[in-house]
């Protein structure tokens, strides 16, 4: 199946460049304070050197990025989702023709923040774009439909998006149960072989051939 690129059609595999945060083999924890001022700094200094539009990446990586009480309990630190990094406000679209499932704040800190999750029906999974703006969530209800290649949302800020730096999260979800606006964006390493089975890469949404 063939998709719009979520980020627009207009940009290339050039305009991507890989933003590594795995605990295995980021220089990123190399720093004394790993928090959010420090990711921010991080974040900036690679998209400089790579002169790239976006930074992505983050499929099953293990991070050690995830300290507020919303992630307590069994070591939550495997991503189940790709993020793409940008300015606040940049533009998403839809990859093909969807149906709104469900929509949230997610206010928890480090948490989505404002959430659109949509069905498939060709591949019969769902679509959740995490840390968006408040403004994406405007005239949307359950069960509306968009077609391919409309504007859907836009990326939040901090105090938008759970108080990340400006990033999109993109998780395809083959059985998403229960949830309603939400749904898991990291797993712990006792429960990886299920959430990789139901939280398939969607990188083919971003751009072909990565």
């Amino acid at each position: 199946m063939k998709f719009f690129p979520i980020m627009g059609v207009e940009y290339c595999v050039d305009d991507f460049a890989l933003l590594d945060l795995s605990v295995a083999s980021s220089d990123y924890y190399d720093a004394e304070n790993i928090n959010l001022a420090s990711l921010k700094a991080y974040v900036s200094e690679a998209k400089q050197r790579s002169k790239s539009n976006f930074l992505y990446g983050g499929y099953l990586e293990q991070r050690a990025i995830y300290t507020s009480e919303h992630f307590t309990g069994e070591t939550r630190d495997i991503h189940l989702g790709i993020d793409v990094w940008a300015m606040a406000g940049t533009p998403l679209y839809a990859p093909c023709d969807m149906v709104l499932h469900s929509m949230a704040y997610n206010d928890a800190e480090l948490d989505y923040g404002y959430t659109l999750v949509y069905y498939i029906s060709e591949l019969d999974q769902f679509l959740l774009l995490g840390h968006l703006s408040k403004s994406s969530l405007d005239h949307k209800e359950k069960g509306m439909i968009v077609e391919s290649k409309t504007e859907i949302a836009a990326l939040g800020n901090p105090s938008e998006n759970g108080g990340w730096e400006p990033h999109v999260h993109i998780q395809l979800i083959k059985n998403i149960g229960d949830y309603n606006g939400d749904y898991p964006g990291v797993c712990a390493q006792s429960d990886l072989e299920f959430y990789t089975n139901n939280c398939p890469n969607p990188i083919g949404l971003i751009i072909d051939k990565m």
